[in-house]
């Protein structure tokens, strides 16, 4: 007997067949070829100021400012990548953590700094929810089974249901996420190197108050990782 969840598969099959996003092959929604397009990002400067930096690591000055020790930016934000990562996010294409996941972690081979744990951004528990999956936490798990570190997801918290960050200035957007994250077990944290998940990264707002937060709780670094930086 089909359960729910395969009658809803089978329905989808049959009424939607899958075609990847690009070009239309079947059976896959992002081929081998799409895939090979996306070209693999060298930042080697400071995310916030653009003084040299090596890795991703930020300017200490910035650093000091705003919280964040280093991002990994894994690609460009061109097309292919940008609209991939919108059906991931937007039409819940729940299989797409395969090939995003597999372009963080190729990224991340020789670049991952010392890690005790991987968090990702949270969502709340309402857009949660509605999606149906968190997208930073199937990249997360990624991450974790590829360089077997551990994830903790419940040590970050989103506790405020926040506005779409989309049409906000830098500032507005630091204003909609005051007070949004919360640490709810801060000595699992205190004194780890965090490595932080998301997909995209458009002004660094929101991984800077993530940072913010888990440093007040007493973590030692905070590093974060995306696909993107949608500029």
């Amino acid at each position: 007997m089909r359960t729910l969840s395969g009658i809803k598969n089978l329905f989808l099959e049959v009424f939607f067949p899958k075609t990847c996003l690009f070009c239309s092959k079947p059976h896959t929604y992002l081929c081998l070829g799409c895939l090979k397009k996306l070209q693999t990002e060298r930042e080697s400067v400071c995310y916030r100021c653009q003084r040299p930096a090596i890795h991703g690591f930020t300017h200490p000055a910035c650093q000091k400012k705003f919280g964040l020790d280093g991002i990994l930016i894994a690609s460009s934000y061109d097309k292919v990548l940008k609209k991939t990562i919108h059906a991931f996010k937007y039409r819940f294409i729940k299989e797409l953590e395969e090939p995003l996941g597999k372009i963080l972690n190729n990224f991340l081979e020789d670049k991952l700094y010392p890690t005790d744990i991987i968090i990702p951004v949270p969502l709340h528990s309402q857009k949660s929810r509605q999606r149906e999956f968190n997208q930073s936490l199937l990249l997360a798990e990624k991450v974790s089974q590829k360089f077997h570190l551990p994830l903790q997801p419940k040590l970050l918290i989103r506790k405020r249901a926040t506005s779409s960050q989309t049409e906000f200035n830098r500032e507005e957007r630091y204003r909609n996420l005051k007070n949004a994250f919360h640490c709810p077990h801060p000595r699992e944290i205190e004194g780890k190197k965090i490595l932080l998940i998301d997909d995209v990264a458009t002004t660094f707002t929101t991984l800077e108050e993530c940072s913010k937060v888990l440093k007040k709780a007493g973590a030692r670094k905070v590093w974060a990782a995306v696909l993107a930086h949608g500029r």
